[in-house]
């Protein structure tokens, strides 16, 4: 009988590639001898199939790494089994930190971001392996898991998710007005409200462009002849990623685009409205842009961000429009005029099928009799951040009663509106509520202060009032978190 050490290099590897070899038998087996060693130290393929084997959602991050000319994927196995080691560490001691708490504050997690923040010296793949970790661990059935460590694993997910978006949002609020588009936005939120789910950017921008593409084709079939068949490749990428400040073509063109763009996305794709506002019966899943375009079912504000991205892929601008219990899209052939009144002006309704109103159509919005716009031809386009504060009130309505979504979506919004006394009082009464940290509110209420010009004005009064209550409360905070701790230990 043949020894293994009569094997070709080419023969082990493919035996320890089995997926019923793991990742400790192959190192196991390397430390037999020199020479075992040595080729699978070698063995970049060997070891990146085992990274897969046992980690199989890290492929599409390793895939989006592309670029990189060599990635060392044993360095990469033991820089995750290191990770997810102290990740453990973690997890074990909350437990014995926190359990007398209602909610864990921000400030409670500080020391769990050495663990994943870059500044801090972690791996720079360190918040994936992370992500993937805190993921299975909720992926098992309750009934398979330890309690204790699964509720636990639900706050650091929720809390390692928000860090990265807010990095995220600052990015976005500090690019130029034209880069700042809806469909990001719209992810923002959707991801910051749905921490346990994949929810993936260029997933959301591939959906939109699919849908543009089979607007394209239906055009050729109907208007061959149109301008658009002419247009470069770089200039449909451009629209893809840039807000446009005027259409680009004609009013008989423009329409084309349109008719077509609604004949596409509510006959044959299927996207219709949800109309009911009742939260007893309504749904999350109609403001979130990635449930919609699976779904292909939405409420105004998420069919018309669709709408929109996709018109804007086409080189059409239509403008969202808030109204106190609709949105429309605005659309005009031409913005950049010297009379821009004398342009006719239609407005789409995405929730009956995106019909077109004309200045003769009154919008039926609360029963009013006539037309609630002023000037036919005037108004205000709603900005991404006017249309996320939109999505977060809707979500408050339908969330009333769930107290972590609750506290999630007043961060949100503050996170957006940081200068916002009521939603920093709002915010500021839940932390009290459940005896959490308001160091952070505190500073920025601070700031308010010292920002305003006009120390007698409503708001810095407010700011002044609301910080003297937050550190009256601070110094009675240790107080009631030792009657807490007490409380819960006469529980146990």
């Amino acid at each position: 009988m043949a020894a293994i050490t009569h094997l070709s290099s080419e023969v082990i590897s493919i035996i320890l590639g089995n997926v019923s070899v793991s990742i400790k038998d192959v190192v196991s087996f390397a430390s037999t001898c020199k020479g075992f060693h040595d080729m699978i130290n070698d063995d970049n393929v060997l070891w990146q199939n085992k990274l897969y084997q046992r980690w199989p959602d890290l492929k599409r991050v390793y895939n989006k790494r592309k670029y990189e000319r060599h990635i060392n994927f044993k360095n990469e196995v033991k820089a995750s089994v290191k990770c997810r080691k102290e990740l453990w560490h973690y997890v074990e001691q909350m437990s014995d930190l926190h359990y007398y708490k209602d909610d864990l504050s921000d400030s409670d997690m500080k020391d769990f971001d050495s663990l994943f923040h870059l500044e801090k010296g972690a791996y720079h793949m360190n918040y994936y392996f992370v992500i993937d970790e805190l993921m299975s661990i909720l992926a098992q059935s309750p009934r398979e898991s330890n309690l204790t460590h699964r509720y636990y694993v639900k706050k650091l997910l929720r809390y390692l998710q928000q860090c990265r978006l807010k990095s995220i949002w600052q990015e976005f609020i500090n690019y130029p007005e034209e880069q700042q588009i809806l469909e990001q936005a719209a992810t923002i939120v959707a991801q910051w409200y749905q921490p346990r789910k994949h929810v993936s950017y260029s997933r959301v921008k591939a959906s939109l462009t699919s849908i543009a593409q089979q607007v394209l084709e239906c055009l050729k079939k109907e208007h061959s002849e149109h301008s658009i068949f002419s247009t470069p490749t770089e200039l449909f990428s451009f629209w893809e990623n840039n807000n446009i400040d005027d259409n680009q073509w004609n009013i008989k063109e423009g329409k084309q685009i349109i008719d077509t763009l609604r004949k596409v996305l509510f006959d044959e794709v299927g996207f219709c409205g949800w109309l009911c506002v009742d939260p007893a019966i309504t749904s999350q899943k109609y403001t979130f842009i990635d449930c919609v375009l699976e779904k292909k079912n939405g409420n105004a504000v998420s069919l018309a961000i669709v709408f929109h991205s996709v018109a804007r892929r086409l080189g059409i601008r239509c403008d969202l429009i808030s109204f106190p219990s609709h949105f429309f899209l605005s659309w005009k052939s031409k913005y950049n005029t010297t009379n821009p009144e004398d342009e006719e002006c239609f407005y789409i309704d995405v929730l009956h099928r995106g019909s077109i109103l004309t200045r003769n159509d009154c919008p039926k919005i609360r029963g009013t009799k006539k037309c609630p716009i002023a000037n036919f031809s005037t108004y205000n386009k709603t900005s991404p951040t006017e249309i996320m504060l939109r999505m977060i009130n809707y979500l408050q309505m339908v969330s009333r009663d769930k107290r972590t979504e609750l506290r999630s979506l007043l961060e949100l919004q503050h996170l957006i509106e940081p200068d916002n006394i009521d939603t920093i009082a709002q915010l500021g009464r839940y932390y009290i509520q459940h005896h959490m940290d308001l160091s952070d509110l505190m500073v920025k209420l601070i700031e308010i202060q010292n920002n305003s010009k006009n120390s007698r004005c409503a708001e810095v009064r407010r700011a002044e009032m609301m910080l003297n209550k937050f550190r009256n409360y601070t110094k009675h905070l240790p107080y009631n978190i030792i009657r807490q701790k007490e409380n819960k230990e006469k529980r146990r």
